[in-house]
């Protein structure tokens, strides 16, 4: 599950203009990573997007031998695309290589030997999907992508879910409001077992605490890492350290 290849450049018009408001900071995307693990564009052969919003995508033509596989109803939701439609925030770049949406409603065991599940996570938007990977006997991590923004979530709703702004003059970061809170009450489930570590694509607190491929995440237990977070987000200056 990928927070992918970000490359700024390339966006859609209208998910430049936000830049002003979030600030995209890329020191390194997912290439750069791979290649310091001594792996080529033509190893990776599937791509699984979490959704199709620009900080989650990126440029998947990278990796010419890889099956970009999203979730359900994703193209039709982001249909029609940039540039066909230039007020359209999704890159039509990506449909050219997703060359199937996942036939599934609830999960599916990706390999078919329980290390990997693809999970059907709406709320967020069409076709958002969660995995779950095992890394351990006893253990496994849970990538959560937007299916909530903050890790307060994972202990409960002590706030409601915004519903009123959210980016792209959208009202709130969630789509279908009522399916996102369905999906974040089951990602609490998962929180709540000592075996499951989830780790949000915006967590800012565990910045700096969860290990960047290609270190291993492996063992995530005995290095107490679900309780290891930040008081604070990182800074700028930060962010740039961690990635020279």
């Amino acid at each position: 599950m990928t927070d992918a290849f970000l490359d700024l450049h390339k966006l859609p018009r209208v998910a430049k203009k936000e830049f002003d408001i979030i600030e995209p900071q890329v020191p390194k995307d997912a290439s750069d990573l791979l290649f310091e693990a001594s792996m080529k564009p033509d190893d990776i052969k599937y791509i699984i997007l979490s959704h199709l919003h620009f900080d989650h995508t990126g440029d998947v033509s990278q990796y010419p031998e890889a099956q970009v596989l999203l979730g359900p109803a994703s193209i039709s939701a982001a249909a029609p695309e940039y540039p066909t439609v230039d007020e359209s925030p999704f890159d039509g770049a990506i449909f050219a290589h997703a060359r199937n949406d996942f036939p599934f409603d609830k999960g599916i065991d990706f390999f078919g030997d329980g290390t990997l599940y693809i999970l059907d996570a709406p709320g967020h938007m069409q076709g958002h999907q969660i995995a779950l990977a095992r890394t351990g006997t006893q253990e496994w991590a849970a990538m959560g992508g937007d299916c909530c923004h903050h890790r307060d979530f994972l202990e409960g709703f002590s706030r409601d879910i915004g519903v009123s702004v959210g980016p792209g003059s959208q009202a709130g970061f969630h789509k279908d409001p009522e399916d996102a809170k369905a999906t974040i009450s089951k990602t609490q489930i998962l929180h709540s077992n000592p075996e499951v570590l989830v780790v949000l694509a915006h967590d800012a607190n565990i910045d700096g605490c969860i290990p960047l491929y290609p270190e291993k995440l492996n063992g995530w237990p005995e290095r107490n890492l679900k309780n290891l977070t930040r008081k604070g987000v990182l800074t700028l200056e930060e962010v740039k350290a961690r990635y020279n």
